[in-house]
């Protein structure tokens, strides 16, 4: 099941510092974990896709980012429409984030950023709880082709702090050229009594640099396949 809504809560992008792909716009789709850019302020971000499988499809992951100040973002996700075989449909949940840049290290290679995000059950019944998730965000850049984006998070406790879930991924990326890029990684969510993980592979295409389109496949835990596609579009 798709890993962002259900149970990570996220679905992003990876940044190369110092490659041509950097110069374009840096969302936070595809790939299992938040890069660390921030949008700048007075520019707005609309990112959206769908995961689709045999018998479930996820559509429109619909996320939209605007900067509020130098190094700090917000991002309000709107949700999706859940379509299951025998199910009715449902609505994903809505949420709040917020991205703060802690800034470059090690001659610019290392960038990391701060991360929140609050589901916002008000919006929806089938969502009960402000469940909350802190994440550390980390892009690496190995040479002019090579990147990698990781974080590493808790959260998600309804019963007192000691009752939540770490997250992590590793998503190694490469430019294949000016436009494209590609990205494999894993993700896992997991305690001391569950674990949910996935596999991914994609690629990325700017049509120019503020219009970024998305395509790839995430191999779940649950033995399902998804197709996923996407958009991002700088305003």
């Amino acid at each position: 099941m798709n890993n962002r809504l259900v149970t990570l809560l996220v679905i992003a992008a990876f940044i190369f510092s110092g490659s041509a792909i950097a110069q374009n716009i840096s969302a936070d789709r595809p790939g299992a974990g938040y890069g660390t850019f921030t949008v700048p302020s007075k520019t707005v971000y609309l990112e959206s896709g769908a995961s689709i499988s045999s018998d479930f499809s996820d559509i429109g992951q619909l996320f939209l980012r605007t900067g509020l100040a130098d190094k700090f973002e917000a991002q309000l996700g709107v949700g999706s429409l859940f379509f299951a075989n025998g199910a009715d449909t449902r609505v994903g949940v809505q949420s709040l984030a917020f991205k703060y840049s802690l800034g470059s290290f090690q001659e610019d290679k290392l960038n990391l950023s701060l991360f929140s995000r609050t589901n916002l059950p008000f919006f929806n019944d089938d969502y009960e709880y402000y469940l909350t998730r802190f994440m550390i965000l980390a892009d690496y850049s190995i040479n002019e082709s090579w990147g990698i984006n990781s974080n590493f998070g808790y959260g998600d406790f309804i019963d007192g702090i000691e009752n939540g879930s770490f997250n992590f991924n590793i998503t190694p990326g490469f430019s294949v050229n000016e436009n494209t890029a590609g990205y494999f990684g894993y993700a896992v969510t997991f305690d001391e009594n569950f674990s949910s993980d996935l596999i991914e592979v994609g690629m990325v295409h700017f049509l120019n640099p503020s219009f970024q389109l998305d395509a790839g496949f995430i191999y779940s835990d649950g033995d399902d396949l998804y197709l996923t596609i996407g958009i991002a579009k700088r305003f």
